[in-house]
């Protein structure tokens, strides 16, 4: 898994997942399915899901592009579980950390604390701030009179 600190609720976020092949077959048409739960276990799904089909060459990776699109959801803590299609479903508690993922492992699941908009964007008030002072020093700068007040001309 590759990404930044979590999904934003109410955009849209692009997980990437790494896919190793150390058999000696091509793996083609292969299909990853990300799906959004309430709970580690995924009892409680939440209607956001992806998937993504590529070729794993064998004997070597592929990287998979999974969209999935927030929204709809309100900031709080997820977890997203990771699949492969045609592959039998393992027991709820058997399911392992994406992070912690042992070669062979079919399916993991990793927590998705979802994140509030940033604010920097929607109140600019700082920036407007800084370039007001910033032309108030340079119209002082130079409308200074450069003469001395006792010059004669």
């Amino acid at each position: 898994m590759s990404g930044d600190s979590g999904p934003i609720a109410g955009e849209i976020a692009t997980y990437l997942v790494k896919v190793e092949n150390n058999g000696l077959i091509d793996a083609e048409s292969v299909e990853l399915n990300v799906i959004l739960c309430k709970d580690i276990y995924c009892n409680e799904r939440i209607n956001v899901n992806g998937s993504d089909i590529r070729n794993v060459p064998a004997n070597g990776e592929a990287i998979f592009y999974v969209e999935m699109n927030f929204k709809n959801i309100d900031v709080g803590k997820y977890f997203v579980q990771i699949y492969f299609t045609d592959i039998p479903r393992i027991d709820s508690s058997d399911l392992m950390s994406c992070v912690d993922l042992a070669p062979g492992q079919t399916e993991c699941t990793m927590e998705a604390q979802t994140l509030a908009p940033g604010t920097d964007t929607d109140q600019p008030i700082l920036g407007y701030a800084i370039g007001i002072f910033l032309i108030i020093i340079i119209l002082y700068i130079i409308s200074r009179s450069t003469r001395r007040p006792g010059a004669p001309f």
